[in-house]
């Protein structure tokens, strides 16, 4: 399952603005209530982009959706709720300093903290997206990217727009103690002593630079130039630029490049950062060679004693992007690459204690998760990345991430199984909380999900294909005996149903249906249904309308016609001799055969996603939270659940029945 967790800053602003509840009759609530028992949390769905440690004690991270979010360990995130208005847009940036924390984005948004929890969003006084944020000489300085624009405070809370002499976008600045340097493109270096009033040179060649350091002597920045072959732009030079003293500078080139026009070949460095460890500067870049598309990667390391002579080196190391930090003892470097190109990354973490030498430390196999930022604080490597992805290390080489949570999607009559799609892993628990993984499946058979047909685990996906297993290790895939009729009746699988003896496939041209899962008898019918549903003598189906037919056979479908339906259901489950048909609006409908259909009182309005007979009654559970029980399908109640998030699935196995969607899980134990 994948490691997420629903937007509570979201939601909590939802209900402020929804009001009094008059849309709902008010709830009957359930005398058990109270029994529901929260399971694990997961952690955060947002993509980090930044983090700091602040008073070497919490971590906060901003994330996408102008979220932020603090941990004390790393690992495990919580967000931040106490704002003093809602945050109006993305984040950029955010640092610490002893005292208070300031975080920047989009539209002006300054927001400021003095502990990592309570927020305070500061008025804006501009409309530009201010992109970086740095302090020295007790002023906050704030980059935006429009052309001149600097903004300061000396409190973090109080700011003013200064116009500066600068022409083009600042990508970097740093302060050394008596003046601050920010560098951008087209070779324009920009020095003040104030933050107010500027010295802006551009340098010969004129060098996009993206980065500077300070070593307590020089000031060393990188930056790059373009050109291009009608086909490609291309790095047409890397160049380094040295000062002393802010305002006088050097500059010194690592490297040209020329390719002629109409070429093919891509070329493209990119100076990921530039490391100052007490020795020696080490300048880290990512190159990019070959022929389109298709182009390799990898880490190249400039190393210098004095800023001006360099040395190269090639790390055997590649990917899309890296993130570098250094910890005093040692680097560590994040790697992204593109494990699907076009649909997801993955990332590898290395480990050098000289910038040159580099050794694997750390492969991630999840999908679609990359690392954003990395920092080193007290004795710790904290990295953050996309989908929430957090880990921590104390010596760079062995690594720790938050513990996956897994939540049963069906129960085999033995025990619950749980899928990991990101993994290709399969995991099973006797009591859906204890989980041991079974084994690690291919790729498309996890893909498309697996389910129990009472005899077997069979996986079924729309490129025409079932699988079936006694072990969840050995996947058989079974062909029907009537090759081309099948595929030609059925057309894409679309859903499966079993009760052991009989079962029946539903895909986007027909339906089918076999007593053994070999041989198939077919028929051709456009209703596109998305699930099918056996009854004690017949079947029904849902198709992608929310219309529901019947069948005697699983080959004849008749329309039912419903008074006062809309549509809306989204599952049926056939229990306790009853059908019961959940709804997105709420809305539960029950019936004894399957064609006469009656309306039950619901007491909600929200959605409703999943539902299960626990052998002792119905529980139906969906978005916000909510939760409704009934012992016969018709009279309902509502139970409070300790845990606001919108819930996908119900899994009982007649002695737990546990609860869950996007961020955690619920559980009781059934009497």
């Amino acid at each position: 399952m994948k490691k997420i967790i629903a937007g509570i800053l979201s939601l909590l602003i939802a209900i402020v603005l929804a009001g009094p509840v008059n849309a709902e009759q008010a709830p009957i609530k359930s005398p058990e209530s109270s029994i529901w028992q929260t399971g694990k949390i997961a952690a955060s769905i947002e993509s980090f982009s930044r983090v700091v440690c602040f008073k070497n004690k919490l971590y906060v991270a901003i994330a996408a959706g102008g979220k932020i979010k603090a941990s004390v360990d790393g690992i495990n995130w919580t967000e931040n709720l106490n704002t003093s208005h809602e945050i109006p847009s993305e984040l950029n940036d955010i640092i610490c300093t002893n005292s208070q924390i300031v975080a920047v984005g989009h539209n002006g948004t300054f927001l400021r903290s003095t502990n990592g929890y309570d927020w305070n969003v500061v008025k804006p006084i501009t409309t530009s997206s201010i992109e970086k944020i740095i302090v020295g000489k007790n002023l906050f300085l704030a980059f935006t990217d429009k052309q001149g624009e600097i903004l300061t405070s000396s409190n973090g809370k109080n700011w003013k727009i200064q116009k500066t002499a600068l022409k083009q976008y600042v990508s970097d600045a740093v302060w050394n103690g008596k003046v601050f340097v920010a560098v951008g493109a087209k070779g324009e270096i920009s020095t003040s002593k104030d933050g107010v009033a500027w010295q802006t040179k551009t340098l010969k060649n004129k060098p996009g630079f993206n980065k500077i350091v300070w070593n307590g002597k020089l000031f060393v920045a990188s930056g790059t130039t373009y050109a291009s072959t009608d086909e490609y732009d291309y790095t047409s030079g890397l160049y380094i630029a040295t000062s002393r003293d802010g305002y006088n500078w050097g500059i010194n080139t690592l490297m040209t490049k020329y390719l002629k026009k109409n070429s093919r070949e891509i070329y493209i460095c990119m100076c990921e950062n530039i490391i100052w460890n007490g020795k020696s500067f080490i300048l880290i870049v990512n190159e990019i060679t070959g022929q389109g598309p298709g182009p390799e990667c990898r880490l190249i390391t400039y190393s210098s004693l004095n800023g001006v002579k360099w040395q190269r080196t090639n790390a055997n190391v590649g990917g899309d992007s890296l993130v570098t930090v250094w910890s005093g003892k040692a680097f560590v470097a994040a790697v992204n690459y593109f494990a699907l190109p076009g649909y997801w990354y993955e990332y590898d973490i290395y480990y050098s204690s000289d910038g040159v030498k580099w050794k694997k430390a750390f492969q991630q196999s999840r999908a679609n998760h990359k690392i954003n930022d990395i920092i080193y604080n007290n004795g710790k490597f904290v990295a953050v990345g996309d989908n929430g992805e957090a880990k921590c290390s104390t010596d760079g080489v062995n690594w720790i991430e938050s513990e996956m949570i897994h939540t049963p999607q069906f129960w085999d009559g033995n025990k619950f199984i749980s899928i990991d799609s990101e993994t290709y892993s399969i995991y099973s628990s006797k009591d859906g909380l204890e989980w041991k993984k079974e084994n690690k499946s291919a790729e498309e058979i996890i893909r498309w999900g697996i389910c129990w047909s009472g005899k077997e685990y069979v996986s079924f996906g729309p490129d025409f294909y079932l699988a079936a297993s006694k072990d969840l290790v050995s996947w058989d895939k079974i062909k029907p005996a009537v090759m081309d009729s099948f595929y030609k009746n059925v057309g894409q699988i679309n859903a499966f149903a079993s009760d052991g003896s009989t079962y029946i496939i539903a895909g986007s041209d027909g339906t089918a249906v076999s007593s053994d899962m070999k041989s198939w008898v077919s028929r051709k019918e456009l209703n596109y249904y998305k699930s099918i549903i056996i009854g004690s003598s017949n079947y029904l189906a849902i198709n992608t309308y929310g219309q529901i037919d019947a069948s005697p056979d699983g080959f004849r479908w008749k329309r039912i016609k419903i008074k006062d339906y809309n549509n809306s259901i989204i599952k049926i489950i056939y229990s306790n001799n009853k059908f019961i048909g959940i709804g997105s609006n709420g809305e539960v409908w029950y019936s004894k055969n399957g064609t006469d259909w009656a309306k039950a009182e619901s007491h909600t309005n929200k959605a409703l996603k999943d539902i299960c007979w626990t052998g002792n009654e119905f529980i139906a559970a969906g978005d916000e939270g909510i939760i409704i029980t009934s012992k016969d399908g018709v009279n309902w109640r509502q139970e409070e659940s300790p845990l606001n998030i919108s819930f996908s699935t119900v899994c009982t196995n007649g002695k737990i029945v546990i609860i869950s969607g996007p961020g955690g899980f619920i559980y009781k134990s059934l009497k």
